[in-house]
């Protein structure tokens, strides 16, 4: 699990320095997300649209910070619980520019050849 760890930790710094993040992935990736308060109806990505997703993000949020909380491996599969903290760089909603988001995410990542090629994420936006 170590080098798989270590590969989500690079993927999550990469998100937080706002740089791509495509190295990450394999070309046939997949993004599953769960229904949430940003997302009612979830999403699902391809490797294309998340990095289009990605590239909003970064125009939205001005600063952003991961926290591991706890990861547990199995085979080629990790699982990891975070803390998420996003510093709105715009007004959105009711929350007025510089509002700090944060959730509580459990992504679930699966790897192929060294590349995450799945990644499941139900994520919890805190009022």
């Amino acid at each position: 699990m170590t080098d798989q760890l270590a590969h989500i930790r690079g993927l999550l710094s990469a998100i937080e320095e706002a740089q791509d993040p495509r190295d990450f992935y394999a070309p046939d990736f997949v993004q599953h997300e769960w229904p949430n308060a940003m997302f009612p109806q979830g999403a699902t990505r391809d490797l294309a649209a998340a990095l289009e997703a990605f590239q909003r993000g970064t125009e939205v949020i001005s600063l952003q910070h991961f926290e591991i909380i706890r990861s547990i491996s199995e085979g080629e599969s990790v699982a990891v619980e975070a803390d998420w903290f996003g510093t709105l760089a715009m007004p959105a909603g009711d929350f007025p520019a510089g509002h700090v988001l944060r959730a509580r995410l459990a992504m679930f990542f699966r790897f192929r050849d060294g590349k995450i090629f799945e990644q499941e994420n139900f994520d919890a936006y805190l009022p």
